[in-house]
Parts: C-alpha cells; sequence; structure tokens
C-alpha cells in the first residue's frame, strides 16, 4: 500500500500532534497529503458547495482532532509513567538503606527469630481482608438475584477462605505456645523492622497499580491514534484511486 504524508510523519514520531484542518482545507500544523484536502473552493457562494466534499473534509477535521487527542493522552501518560518508574526506584532504594540501619541496630539474628512470628501474622491480616470482601461478594449476589450456581461458587470460595484463617491461627498460636516462641521484648524490638518492610509493600502495590493503569491508557489512545490514522490513509487511497480512474476516462475520450 502506498504511504502517505501522514505516516510519513509517524516514522519519525510514532504518535505525532497533527495539526487542526481548516474548512478551506489546509493544516496548520502537519500537512496531511494533498489529495485529502483537494476540492471546491468553500469561499465561494454557499449554494456552489459540494456539500460531498464538505462532509469528506469534515471527516478529516475529525480524525486530525482524534489523533490529536490521543496523542496528548499518550504524551501525558508516558509521563506520569516515567515519574512512576522514578517512585518507584527511589523507594527502593530508600527502603534498602532503611533495613540496613535497622539490621544494624536490631541484630540479624533476632530478625531472623522473630521473621516467623511476623510472617504469619501478615498471612493473618491477609486473610481476613479476603474473607471481608468474599463475604461482601455473597452477599451483594444475593441482592442482585445472581444464579445459584454463581452463588454456590462464591460461597465456596468464601469457606475456602476462612479455611485457611483458620490455619494461619493455628500456625500463630503454635508459635506462641512453642518453646521456640520469641518473647515478647523481641517481637517489641523486632517490630520496626518487619513493619517498615510492610509499609514498602503496600505502598509498591499502590505505585503498580498506577503503572498498569497508565499502561492501559497509553494503549487504549494508541490504539485510537491508529484507528484514525488508518482511516486518513483509506480515505487517501480512495482519492487517488478515484483521480487515476478519472485520469484513465479522459485518456480514453481524449483517444477516441
Amino acid at each position: 500500500m502506498r504511504r502517505h504524508k501522514t505516516s510519513n510523519l509517524l516514522q519519525q514520531n510514532p504518535y505525532p500532534a497533527v495539526g487542526s484542518l481548516s474548512l478551506t482545507g489546509s493544516p496548520e500544523i502537519v500537512e496531511v497529503d494533498k489529495s485529502l484536502t483537494d476540492g471546491p473552493d468553500l469561499t465561494c457562494n454557499q449554494d456552489e458547495i459540494n456539500l460531498s466534499e464538505l462532509a469528506r473534509l469534515m471527516d478529516i477535521e475529525n480524525l486530525l482532532s482524534m489523533m490529536n487527542f490521543a496523542a496528548e493522552e499518550i504524551n501525558a501518560s508516558q509521563k506520569l509513567a516515567s515519574s512512576i518508574m522514578d517512585l518507584q526506584q527511589k523507594a527502593a532504594q530508600k527502603h534498602q538503606l532503611r533495613q540496613n540501619q535497622l539490621q544494624s541496630a536490631i541484630g540479624e539474628e533476632r530478625i531472623a527469630r522473630a521473621a516467623p512470628y511476623f510472617h504469619n501474622k501478615m498471612l493473618l491480616a491477609k486473610a481476613r481482608k479476603q474473607i471481608a470482601l468474599s463475604a461482601a461478594a455473597c452477599a451483594k449476589a444475593a441482592d442482585r438475584g445472581e444464579t445459584a450456581k454463581t452463588q454456590e461458587q462464591l460461597v465456596k470460595r468464601h469457606g475456602l477462605q476462612v479455611a485457611e484463617y483458620k490455619d494461619a491461627q493455628q500456625k500463630a498460636l503454635q508459635l506462641l505456645k512453642g518453646a521456640s516462641a520469641p518473647p515478647s521484648w523481641l517481637l517489641r524490638r523486632t517490630s520496626p523492622f518487619f513493619e517498615a518492610e510492610h509499609k514498602h509493600r503496600a505502598h509498591l502495590k499502590e505505585l503498580k497499580g498506577a503503572e498498569i493503569r497508565c499502561a492501559r491508557q497509553i494503549a487504549k489512545a494508541k490504539s485510537r491514534y491508529q484507528c484514525a490514522m488508518r482511516k486518513l490513509e483509506a480515505m487517501s487511497e480512495a482519492e487517488h484511486c478515484a483521480k487515476n480512474s478519472a485520469a484513465a476516462c479522459d485518456g480514453d475520450l481524449a483517444a477516441r
């Protein structure tokens, strides 16, 4: 397929902002293939305007506006994605420095001894949260009148999560009652290390969610941009074909 000026621009910048096309057919920023804008002089008497030509130019204007809006959204989202990556790197560096300081102050052996207790505590908190979410999902499904199969699946999932929570509870009790149970002073001493770890993971999770949302926005905007670009190219190709056909007809008539 023949490449047109609009697509040639994309070889330099995949998502450039394009100029708005005035009703006279002249672009303000980016030159669109002339075949898309050649047409009657719209400054003449209104009665002489070809309505189909006007509609074509309006379609071009709309497509260029779509490309502009999509390009702006892509650029803004890419800047946001870059900022999120910087925040992730800075957070990781800051956390590592803080953990090194806490390890030196508390002692690696003490941290290792208390780790199973705090790890299980984290599992308990996560299980409680999942139980609350699954219970809410079951209630919502009942209110909406979901199918019996759907409600049964939700109830089953809720039961599994309750079982996981009870299992984590039993492990926590065993850790506290066993001969190797960490003393309360050790838990108080090491808690800053594990609290800092928990906060860091929660922060990274938030940043990861923002990164995923940003990537989705970029993908959607790119899709809109490329769709509008393909439509412009198709219009240009159709215009070239029409002109070639007209020229061939004129040539046949002249030959006769």
